[in-house]
């Protein structure tokens, strides 16, 4: 059997040739540098994935820094644990948790039960309930009068955009 190129001449002029590439062991499918590559790209989808990269905070088109939903606080559980932004959780400050909002912005949140507002700082990420779109700490939820309750309907309001790092 012939093996020729696109031009249509002969890959292997003699059969010596031939027999010498048969018998060459086959190229390693993935280099030392590819397995670095891969990995590297890897630790970067895990970090995108886990929100800790700032540029991974993408907005809906059409964001005019105002929402509105369902707002739940977290507390003792997550007492001394990271945040997605990577500071520690202690509930003493006043911080919330939002899906898209950069890691810095200043939110302020009102509780459309009573009126109550406070102003926080977005340093984590989530909630992952559906219909809920802020989880404050428990210090933010105190000066919102809704620790019994757990969950109220909110207002947020971005006040102040994080700065963007620089590159």
């Amino acid at each position: 059997m012939q093996l020729h190129d696109a031009r249509g001449q002969r890959l292997y002029p003699t059969a010596e040739e031939r027999r010498t590439f048969l018998a060459a062991p086959a190229p390693a499918i993935c280099p030392v540098r590819t397995l670095r590559h891969v990995a590297c790209l890897r630790a970067i989808l895990a970090l995108a994935f886990l929100g800790v990269l700032p540029s991974c905070a993408m907005l809906p088109v059409g964001w005019t820094g105002r929402q509105a939903g369902l707002a739940s606080w977290y507390g003792p559980g997550f007492h001394g644990r990271r945040t997605a932004s990577g500071t520690v959780y202690t509930g003493t400050a006043l911080t919330a948790a939002h899906r898209s909002l950069p890691f810095g912005t200043l939110v302020q949140v009102t509780n459309l039960a009573n009126g109550r507002r406070v102003v926080v700082v977005i340093d984590d990420r989530g909630p992952f309930v559906r219909g809920r779109v802020i989880d404050l700490s428990v210090a933010a939820a105190r000066r919102l009068r809704m620790v019994r309750d757990g969950v109220v309907p909110v207002r947020i309001k971005v006040l102040r955009w994080a700065e963007e790092p620089a590159a």
